[in-house]
């Protein structure tokens, strides 16, 4: 689990991208 806000906040970012990349796949932008 994050410690810190900032652990949970990358954690969250890293998350959102992976989302991101799996809806919308770098190939098709």
């Amino acid at each position: 689990m994050p410690k810190t806000e900032t652990d949970l906040m990358a954690f969250l970012a890293e998350l959102g991208i992976a989302a991101s990349t799996k809806r919308h796949p770098p190939l098709y932008t």
